[in-house]
């Protein structure tokens, strides 16, 4: 995030959870993928790559690992 500091300068802040979802969310909305997929934020993004790989490989396991799934 950049905000003015003192004497016009750049001050970067941390990215938050909140703002990182308010910034994928608009990236999906100026890309069409909100309007194409009715995919809403990240975690529906997460879904949607899963089901992906899933697709392309016909392996549970080998997608639910990629995910970072224990079982």
């Amino acid at each position: 995030k950049r905000l003015p500091g003192p004497g016009g300068k750049v001050v970067l802040k941390p990215l938050t959870a909140a703002g990182l979802g308010i910034a994928v969310r608009r990236a999906m909305t100026r890309s069409g993928l909100r309007a194409a997929k009715g995919m809403r934020g990240i975690h529906a993004t997460r879904h949607h790559a899963g089901m992906q790989i899933l697709r392309a490989t016909d392996n549970l396991r080998l997608a639910q690992r990629l995910l970072g799934h224990a079982d």
